[in-house]
């Protein structure tokens, strides 16, 4: 089954969504690692700032999903393309972009592992 995590302080964001993949989602970057290490995911989809307690907490999570196989995907409103791509990130993506769903060009199903 394949599985992705979107990760934004922002839950508008993630109301805005209509993806066709198999969504989780979380709110900030404690409860996001938490989900990384104790479920499966094959995708992850982070924005970069998420909120005051954690202003580049995407980029950590990046890293962890990296670590543990998953690919995995930035969003910002600010061009961030270059510090996703140092952390390990498939793809970076402006936030915009996403939420209006003009990335459409890129296949997300073709960036998720499909092993089960």
């Amino acid at each position: 089954m394949n599985k992705t995590l979107f990760v934004d302080d922002m839950p508008e964001v993630y109301a805005k969504l209509r993806s066709p993949l198999d969504m989780d989602y979380a709110s900030n970057f404690e409860d996001a690692r938490f989900m990384l290490y104790c479920r499966r995911y094959n995708l992850l989809i982070t924005d970069f700032h998420l909120g005051e307690k954690e202003p580049k907490g995407g980029l950590e999570l990046i890293k962890i999903a990296k670590s543990i196989g998953i690919e995995a995907i930035l969003i910002s409103s600010q061009n961030h393309e270059e510090e996703a791509l140092e952390a390990g990130a498939d793809k970076f993506i402006f936030k915009k972009e996403f939420i209006e769903g003009t990335w459409k060009g890129l296949d997300l199903t073709s960036l998720i592992n499909l092993k089960d």
